[in-house]
């Protein structure tokens, strides 16, 4: 956890923030920050740090203490708009714990009830819209269909080769299932290089 301060290269402006997790990529949040970094990228901002704090509670009471020094409000040449710490309250985990559990159960006032109404007058839950084809069984298009139909499946077949084990063609099969299919053998491992053989021959997918 540290407080940092930034620098913007060409101009020589400088922002004071704090980063729990000293991220070398993070430059700060502020809004002439934030439009640097859209229109000229993070190459021209360097960042130094101040100080390293051991503890959230101190961090923001540390940031304060920096943007005071340098009364960063009243200095032109820093980027920041008040000497006061923002986006961390200074208050333990244990005390914010407390608030939390406080107020929970508690019974909204009629006027909150109403402004809640209020709010959601007039505004409609977005819906999903319905499919047309919506309980029409959906399956394969017919064009699909008729062109799996009439494709001349055997184009996609690769031819196998048997051979014996001197490396003699025994036999060409047009796919390793109709080799299968004929000599009972499970061919797949040889085929893939995982085992030499199978059934006492060497098979190959033809080149």
């Amino acid at each position: 956890m540290v407080i940092y301060l930034t620098t913007h290269i060409p101009t020589g402006k400088k922002y004071i923030g704090k980063d729990v997790s000293n991220s070398p990529s993070y430059f700060g949040s502020g809004a002439e920050i934030k439009q640097i970094i859209k229109t000229e990228g993070k190459i021209n901002l360097v960042k130094n740090i101040l100080e390293y704090c051991d503890c959230k509670e101190n961090l923001a009471k540390r940031e304060e203490f920096w943007l005071q020094k340098f009364d960063v409000e009243n200095n032109p040449m820093f980027m920041n708009r008040t000497n006061k710490a923002f986006g961390n309250s200074g208050l333990s985990d244990e005390t914010k714990l407390k608030i939390k559990m406080s107020s929970l159960g508690k019974p909204k006032s009629t006027e909150a009830r109403n402004n809640m109404s209020k709010g959601r007058t007039g505004k409609t839950r977005n819906q999903t819209k319905v499919r047309s084809d919506k309980g029409k069984p959906r399956g394969i298009s017919p064009w699909i269909s008729e062109s799996l139909k009439t494709r001349n499946r055997e184009s996609t077949f690769k031819p196998v080769i048997q051979y014996d084990l001197e490396g003699n063609i025994v036999r060409e099969y047009k796919s390793a299932q109709e080799a299968k299919d004929i000599t009972n053998l499970k061919i797949q491992n040889a085929l893939l290089g995982t085992t030499k053989t199978s059934g006492g021959y060497i098979w190959k997918y033809k080149e």
